[in-house]
């Protein structure tokens, strides 16, 4: 940073402070500042830019990982957005390879999440309230449709009350507190 111009020299430090000493933020930073005519540095700023360049399918995705909040099985994912296997596969590959998500493995059944927690309010804080309730509404329904369900029914109420339908969380609430019980 010493070699750069004064002016320059006060850019760097300042995408490095909002990096947070992060070298894919700061990339990031570095890529958004240089490729666009912005005065913006701002890692999220950055970061949503990018994502609005992507396909529609591949940001959609990222758009549902980031709204779930926790990891959430590869399949689910695909269901929610009614994709095929190969194609969130592809779609997913592509992210991680962005360094956009971290994903523990290729089968349906491993978990996808964001690839850091600020990757994921960057994403989660952009996605307009309409959409983000239908992601919560379509993970909901995808977990109470299928096994999935079965293995975490508080996220199953989580997304239910995210989609702003608060009985039947309630509800579901009240059936999975006695089978709690017992397993304490």
């Amino acid at each position: 940073i010493a070699m750069l111009a004064p002016d320059r020299e006060a850019e760097a430090e300042s995408l490095v402070g909002e990096a947070g000493g992060h070298p894919m933020f700061l990339h990031e930073l570095a890529r958004h500042v240089t490729g666009t005519r912005t005065t913006s540095s701002r890692f999220e700023d950055a970061l949503w830019a990018r994502v609005l360049r992507m396909e529609h399918q591949a940001r959609r995705v990222l758009e549902l990982v980031a709204v779930a909040g926790a990891p959430v099985q590869q399949g689910v994912v695909g269901q929610a957005l009614e994709l095929e296997p190969p194609t969130l596969t592809k779609l997913l590959g592509e992210l991680r390879g962005s360094s956009l998500v971290r994903i523990g493995g290729t089968r349906m059944m491993d978990l996808v999440e964001p690839y850091h927690d600020r990757v994921r309010e960057a994403i989660a804080a952009r996605v307009p309230e309409p959409r983000r309730r239908r992601y919560h509404e379509r993970l909901a329904d995808v977990l109470l449709a299928s096994k999935h369900g079965g293995l975490d029914p508080l996220a199953a109420i989580r997304h239910l009350e995210a989609a702003g339908a608060v009985q039947h969380a309630g509800e579901l609430a009240m059936q999975a507190a006695p089978r709690a019980e017992d397993k304490l």
